[in-house]
């Protein structure tokens, strides 16, 4: 069944339940990459997925060139190789262009948004505390 998470939209307005799609549920690596451990130090997390699925996300590359400010590449390049998508390059280009880059804006976008993981754990790097990653 669906989480359900209740909200308040305003004081004095009624509380409304929203359900989310069962599509949307685990981890993607965009969200991998902002997570650490409790433990300073404890970053990236490591990733042992046991279900993982591929579904399609529209592209938009001049969102994705800013978005990219904000992503530790190199945590994204680890967690891919722990995925097994070893085709990155080692350090990204320091200026991306939307319309010329397109190759490499692909590999990015389809890592961060449209690779899943479904099941499997995150494991702390410094104390080697696993956290269930489960729908």
């Amino acid at each position: 069944p669906a989480a359900v998470i209740l909200l308040w939209l305003l004081p004095g307005l009624h509380l409304t339940t929203w359900r989310p799609r069962e599509s949307i549920l685990g981890l993607n690596l965009l969200t991998h990459n902002f997570m650490q451990g409790f433990v300073p130090g404890s970053y990236p997390l490591g990733i042992e997925a046991s279900r993982v699925v591929v579904e399609p996300v529209d592209f938009d590359p001049a969102h994705l060139v800013k978005l990219l400010d904000r992503v530790d590449y190199e945590a994204l390049r680890s967690a891919s190789v722990q995925l097994g998508a070893t085709d990155l390059p080692e350090e990204l280009p320091v200026t991306l262009n939307p319309k010329a880059d397109v190759t490499i804006l692909k590999k990015i976008h389809r890592l961060l948004f449209e690779i899943r993981i479904e099941s499997g754990n995150l494991t702390c790097p410094k104390t080697g505390r696993k956290f269930a990653i489960t729908n």
